[in-house]
């Protein structure tokens, strides 16, 4: 009996060491990998956990899987640079996020879901503010003519709701999550796109934490332009109103974000001591 016991505390000794020494290569592999053996990793695992649903819950509709595989992904990326490192909770709180929108569809979890989208773009993504600028121009342009001219914008958004994909941000009339109607939809490029000239913004003034600089002065710009994002929305949430129709709201946002540059780069130019506002 003694002898057992003495058996059954060894093996689990060496059960605890192997699993340590398991964990400890893999996340050895995590830390000293290039970064696209840690895409190519991202993507095995959710293709394992997608694959597992599908067979599972007979997933068959392509827009809900590549959707799922998306959030999946980008919740993993934000939980491996902000939360842990740990890759089983990487991959809780990723089939978390992922399986709370796929089977628990509400504007709540649609919105969570839009979110991880957004932030991990925010996260991983590192633009000049001259190409930024560029793009947001281009973007403004297609925005304009895919709602003005083609209906092509209305259209997706409609299908996209009507399949609750994750590629809106709902407002809804009430919190209830039972209640489905809505009082405003808003792209997420909508978000990501100023958000994104917001970042190199900052970025191109090399400032780590815009809200205290070195120069431990608060930066204006900045809050400026997030200023000019919210007004834009809002601007566009009266447009759309009053003339009871979709409003493209890049239209509304990004001219007065460029404005916002524009001044501030007459003002740094007239007067060099005001190169950190």
């Amino acid at each position: 009996m003694l002898l057992s016991k003495v058996a059954i505390l060894k093996f689990n000794q060496v059960e605890k060491e192997r699993r340590e020494t398991v964990t400890k290569l893999i996340e050895a592999y995590w830390e000293k990998s290039n970064i696209l053996m840690k895409v190519l990793s991202v993507c095995a695992g959710a293709l394992v956990i997608l694959h597992i649903l599908i067979l599972l819950f007979k997933i068959g509709y392509f827009p809900q899987v590549l959707f799922t595989y998306i959030v999946w992904s980008a919740t993993f990326v934000l939980s491996r640079i902000y939360l842990s490192k740990n890759i089983l909770v990487n991959v809780f709180l990723a089939s978390l996020a992922a399986g709370s929108w796929l089977f628990f569809p509400n504007w709540l979890t649609i919105d969570i879901a839009g979110l991880m989208i957004v932030a991990m773009l925010f996260a991983t993504l590192k633009v000049s503010l001259r190409s930024i600028v560029l793009i947001a121009v281009g973007m403004t342009m297609y925005d304009f003519i895919a709602v003005y001219c083609l209906d092509s914008m209305v259209t997706a958004a409609k299908a996209a709701i009507e399949n609750n994909l994750p590629i809106c941000f709902i407002i809804p009339k009430s919190f209830s999550l039972h209640d489905n109607s809505r009082l405003f939809l808003l792209g997420l490029g909508d978000i990501f796109i100023p958000g994104l000239i917001v970042k190199s913004e900052i970025e191109d003034n090399r400032d780590k934490y815009w809200w205290l600089p070195r120069t431990k002065r608060i930066r204006l710009t900045p809050l400026f332009l997030i200023g000019g994002q919210i007004l834009g929305i809002g601007l566009a949430f009266v447009s759309a109103i009053f003339f009871k129709q979709a409003q493209p709201a890049l239209i509304f946002i990004i001219p007065i974000m460029l404005l916002i540059l524009a001044m501030k780069y007459l003002v740094t130019t007239k007067d060099k001591s005001l190169k950190d506002f």
